[in-house]
């Protein structure tokens, strides 16, 4: 979309991803190899966005560093360092001076998600919308906070509006308006929810507020709980391929490993992850850039983190080094 800004939010503690986040921001752990954050920063390049702002807090040079391979001179990435947490929105309006005539992605961090950004950009431009938001189709049986009208109008969300449409869920990603902005702009608050104090006002005022819904072979997921974050490495060993952009390799025969142990398909392998002689790594085992199964280990459905070892058997684990690890109950 030319001209476009984007904005990622990579500012949280990651709380949720505890012991992990204690030396890496969660928007800097690899998924498939790729930084959470990266996925996010190139979803916005593929939509032609040229100049991204990144709000950090919590261990934001762990950020820098990880997205610093996916940064050239064509394109223009911004820090917005925050001294205290100001929120999905109070993020925004610290920089809304570099947004304002604009348009403006606004992006989670920590969400993977199969849209083409595009795609928002199109269906925000044929309706002459506010705010254009990704959604995904609630799961049955759960309470749906939004709610979608057959052309995409957002007519409930988190309580505000008539209702009576596909219930839908947001899987974190905007795309603002001017006007759009300029609603964030006027929020009194410093520090703020941009769906509490932004989408429920235009929505409850009747603004033009529209949803984009993934497809039904389309896929999204919040990455920023362990079990979530195991979730997402197994989606894509059961179907099979890797999304677009990664590095590694994804074992669909088993094989010998370097190291000379066994890797079990299907497993996803980064360069120098070593298995050594009679440790077998998989199925569904993750092994990041520098990673080892020592001799005479087991590791099944486990992820190690890049530099991590496993010493012992393992299954259901998330490993980095020094011994860190979340034991998941599989």
């Amino acid at each position: 979309m030319k001209g476009a800004k984007g904005f990622i939010l990579a500012a949280g503690f990651g709380k949720r991803m505890l012991p992990f986040t204690e030396s890496v921001a969660k928007a800097a752990l690899p998924f498939f190899g790729k930084p959470l954050a990266a996925w996010s920063l190139e979803a916005l390049r593929g939509a032609g966005v040229e100049d991204v702002t990144v709000n950090l807090h919590h261990l934001g040079d762990t950020v820098k560093g990880a997205l610093a391979p996916y940064v050239d001179d064509s394109f223009s990435l911004r820090w917005s360092e925050e001294e205290t947490l100001l929120g999905t929105g109070g993020g925004v309006k610290r920089c809304i001076s570099q947004f304002v005539g604009g348009e403006l992605f606004l992006l989670n961090g920590d969400t993977f998600r199969e849209l083409d950004l595009k795609r928002m950009a199109e269906l925000h431009a044929q309706m002459d919308a506010v705010a254009t938001l990704a959604l995904a189709p609630a799961e049955a049986g759960r309470e749906a906070p939004i709610e979608v009208g057959p052309d995409g109008r957002i007519v409930k969300f988190l309580g505000a509006g008539p209702g009576g449409g596909r219930p839908c869920e947001f899987i974190g990603a905007h795309l603002f308006s001017p006007e759009g902005i300029e609603v964030i702009g006027a929020v009194e608050a410093t520090s703020f929810c941009i769906n509490a104090e932004v989408n429920t006002r235009l929505v409850s005022r009747g603004a033009k507020v529209f949803g984009v819904v993934l497809g039904e072979d389309d896929w999204w997921c919040d990455l920023g709980t362990p079990e979530r974050f195991m979730e997402g490495h197994i989606h894509f060993f059961h179907r099979g391929s890797l999304p677009p952009g990664c590095g590694g390799r994804l074992l669909t025969h088993s094989e010998r490993a370097d190291g000379g142990g066994e890797v079990i398909a299907p497993s996803w392998v980064a360069e120098g992850g070593v298995v050594e002689e009679d440790a077998t790594a998989g199925p569904y085992a993750v092994l990041g850039s520098g990673s080892r199964v020592a001799a005479g280990v087991t590791v099944q459905s486990t992820i190690l983190f890049p530099g991590a070892s496993a010493l012992s058997n393992k299954r259901g684990v998330l490993a980095a080094p020094g011994g860190l690890e979340v034991s998941l109950d599989l």
